[in-house]
Protein backbone atom coordinates (compact mmCIF):
# COMPACT_ATOMS: atom_id res chain seq x y z
CA UNK A 1 0.00 0.00 0.00
CA UNK A 2 2.61 2.56 0.94
CA UNK A 3 5.07 4.10 3.32
CA UNK A 4 4.55 6.89 5.81
CA UNK A 5 6.16 10.16 4.73
CA UNK A 6 7.53 12.84 7.03
CA UNK A 7 7.36 16.44 5.86
CA UNK A 8 10.25 18.50 7.19
CA UNK A 9 10.62 22.27 6.95
CA UNK A 10 14.17 22.00 5.59
CA UNK A 11 14.51 18.46 4.20
CA UNK A 12 11.01 18.43 2.62
CA UNK A 13 9.40 15.00 2.04
CA UNK A 14 11.20 12.07 3.69
CA UNK A 15 10.11 8.47 3.13
CA UNK A 16 10.08 6.42 6.35
CA UNK A 17 10.58 2.68 6.71
CA UNK A 18 7.11 2.33 8.28
CA UNK A 19 4.36 1.16 5.95
CA UNK A 20 0.85 -0.23 5.86
CA UNK A 21 0.39 -3.29 3.66
CA UNK A 22 -3.41 -3.02 3.21
CA UNK A 23 -6.16 -0.40 3.34
CA UNK A 24 -7.74 -2.43 6.15
CA UNK A 25 -4.56 -2.22 8.27
CA UNK A 26 -4.46 1.55 7.80
CA UNK A 27 -8.19 1.83 8.58
CA UNK A 28 -7.76 -0.12 11.81
CA UNK A 29 -4.79 2.03 12.77
CA UNK A 30 -6.62 5.34 12.28
CA UNK A 31 -9.62 4.04 14.27
CA UNK A 32 -7.30 3.08 17.14
CA UNK A 33 -5.43 6.39 16.86
CA UNK A 34 -8.70 8.35 16.97
CA UNK A 35 -9.91 6.41 20.00
CA UNK A 36 -6.64 7.16 21.82
CA UNK A 37 -7.20 10.89 21.41
CA UNK A 38 -10.86 10.49 22.44
CA UNK A 39 -12.13 11.63 19.01
CA UNK A 40 -13.50 8.40 17.49
CA UNK A 41 -14.03 8.24 13.73
CA UNK A 42 -16.80 6.32 11.98
CA UNK A 43 -18.34 6.22 8.52
CA UNK A 44 -20.89 8.74 9.80
CA UNK A 45 -18.23 11.05 11.34
CA UNK A 46 -15.05 10.30 9.33
CA UNK A 47 -12.90 13.31 10.27
CA UNK A 48 -11.20 14.12 13.57
CA UNK A 49 -8.97 17.04 14.54
CA UNK A 50 -7.26 17.35 17.90
CA UNK A 51 -4.24 18.61 19.81
CA UNK A 52 -1.87 16.00 21.22
CA UNK A 53 -0.40 16.35 24.74
CA UNK A 54 2.86 17.80 23.32
CA UNK A 55 0.93 20.51 21.43
CA UNK A 56 1.16 18.84 18.02
CA UNK A 57 -1.95 18.87 15.83
CA UNK A 58 -3.46 15.67 14.45
CA UNK A 59 -5.94 15.29 11.60
CA UNK A 60 -7.51 11.90 10.88
CA UNK A 61 -9.65 10.95 7.87
CA UNK A 62 -11.34 7.54 7.91
CA UNK A 63 -12.51 5.55 4.91
CA UNK A 64 -12.64 5.83 1.15
CA UNK A 65 -15.99 7.63 1.08
CA UNK A 66 -14.39 10.91 2.09
CA UNK A 67 -10.87 10.41 0.65
CA UNK A 68 -10.20 8.77 -2.72
CA UNK A 69 -6.92 7.35 -1.43
CA UNK A 70 -8.54 5.95 1.70
CA UNK A 71 -7.92 6.56 5.37
CA UNK A 72 -5.06 8.90 6.24
CA UNK A 73 -3.66 10.95 9.08
CA UNK A 74 -1.26 13.82 9.58
CA UNK A 75 0.54 14.98 12.69
CA UNK A 76 1.93 18.51 12.62
CA UNK A 77 4.45 19.59 15.21
CA UNK A 78 4.85 23.33 15.57
CA UNK A 79 8.13 25.02 16.29
CA UNK A 80 8.54 26.55 19.74
CA UNK A 81 9.34 29.83 18.00
CA UNK A 82 6.64 30.83 15.50
CA UNK A 83 7.70 31.75 11.97
CA UNK A 84 8.37 35.42 11.37
CA UNK A 85 6.33 37.35 8.84
CA UNK A 86 9.43 37.48 6.60
CA UNK A 87 9.76 33.68 6.68
CA UNK A 88 6.08 33.48 5.65
CA UNK A 89 6.95 35.71 2.65
CA UNK A 90 10.06 33.63 1.87
CA UNK A 91 7.92 30.45 1.83
CA UNK A 92 5.63 32.09 -0.74
CA UNK A 93 2.53 32.11 1.47
CA UNK A 94 2.05 35.83 0.86
CA UNK A 95 3.95 38.53 -1.00
CA UNK A 96 5.17 41.94 0.21
CA UNK A 97 2.07 43.73 -1.11
CA UNK A 98 -0.19 41.41 0.89
CA UNK A 99 2.08 41.89 3.89
CA UNK A 100 1.78 45.68 3.62
CA UNK A 101 -2.01 45.44 3.32
CA UNK A 102 -2.31 43.17 6.37
CA UNK A 103 0.02 45.43 8.35
CA UNK A 104 -2.09 48.52 7.59
CA UNK A 105 -5.39 46.75 8.18
CA UNK A 106 -4.42 45.18 11.51
CA UNK A 107 -2.54 48.16 12.92
CA UNK A 108 -5.60 50.33 12.14
CA UNK A 109 -7.99 48.09 14.07
CA UNK A 110 -9.59 46.22 11.19
CA UNK A 111 -10.67 42.61 11.63
CA UNK A 112 -8.96 39.79 9.77
CA UNK A 113 -10.56 36.47 8.92
CA UNK A 114 -8.24 33.59 7.91
CA UNK A 115 -9.69 30.37 6.52
CA UNK A 116 -8.28 27.35 4.73
CA UNK A 117 -7.85 23.60 4.58
CA UNK A 118 -6.08 21.56 7.26
CA UNK A 119 -2.32 22.12 7.22
CA UNK A 120 -2.60 25.04 4.78
CA UNK A 121 -0.66 27.47 7.00
CA UNK A 122 -3.48 29.36 8.75
CA UNK A 123 -1.89 29.13 12.20
CA UNK A 124 1.58 30.04 10.91
CA UNK A 125 0.18 33.12 9.14
CA UNK A 126 -1.89 34.20 12.15
CA UNK A 127 1.02 33.78 14.53
CA UNK A 128 3.21 35.86 12.23
CA UNK A 129 0.75 38.73 11.68
CA UNK A 130 0.05 39.11 15.40
CA UNK A 131 3.18 41.28 15.46
CA UNK A 132 1.06 43.99 13.76
CA UNK A 133 -1.53 44.07 16.56
CA UNK A 134 -1.28 47.16 18.77
CA UNK A 135 -0.22 46.21 22.34
CA UNK A 136 -3.48 47.09 24.15
CA UNK A 137 -5.78 45.36 21.67
CA UNK A 138 -8.41 42.84 22.65
CA UNK A 139 -7.73 39.58 20.83
CA UNK A 140 -10.33 36.86 20.27
CA UNK A 141 -9.63 33.67 18.35
CA UNK A 142 -12.25 31.11 17.41
CA UNK A 143 -10.52 27.78 16.94
CA UNK A 144 -11.48 24.14 17.38
CA UNK A 145 -8.25 23.74 19.31
CA UNK A 146 -6.15 26.68 20.55
CA UNK A 147 -2.95 27.13 18.53
CA UNK A 148 -2.42 30.85 18.03
CA UNK A 149 0.52 32.17 20.03
CA UNK A 150 0.19 35.88 20.36
CA UNK A 151 3.39 37.66 21.44
CA UNK A 152 1.33 40.39 23.13
CA UNK A 153 0.61 39.55 26.78
CA UNK A 154 -2.15 42.01 27.60
CA UNK A 155 -4.51 39.79 29.51
CA UNK A 156 -7.23 40.55 26.96
CA UNK A 157 -6.70 37.45 24.83
CA UNK A 158 -9.66 35.10 24.62
CA UNK A 159 -10.10 31.66 23.11
CA UNK A 160 -13.55 30.65 21.97
CA UNK A 161 -14.53 27.10 21.11
CA UNK A 162 -17.13 27.03 18.34
CA UNK A 163 -20.39 25.39 19.32
CA UNK A 164 -20.82 21.95 17.87
CA UNK A 165 -23.65 21.87 15.39
CA UNK A 166 -26.27 19.26 16.10
CA UNK A 167 -27.08 17.07 13.17
CA UNK A 168 -30.55 15.83 12.40
CA UNK A 169 -31.39 12.79 14.51
CA UNK A 170 -28.82 13.45 17.23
Amino acid sequence: MGNIFIEHKIFKSLKSTINFSTFEDLGEFVIELAERIKKPVTYKNPIADATLPDGSRINIVYGRDISKRGSNFSIRKFSEVPLSIFEIVDFGTINYQMLAYLSLAISNGMNVFVAGESASGKTALLNAVTTFIPPLSKIITIEDTPNCRCPIKTGFGKWCSPAKQKRAGQ
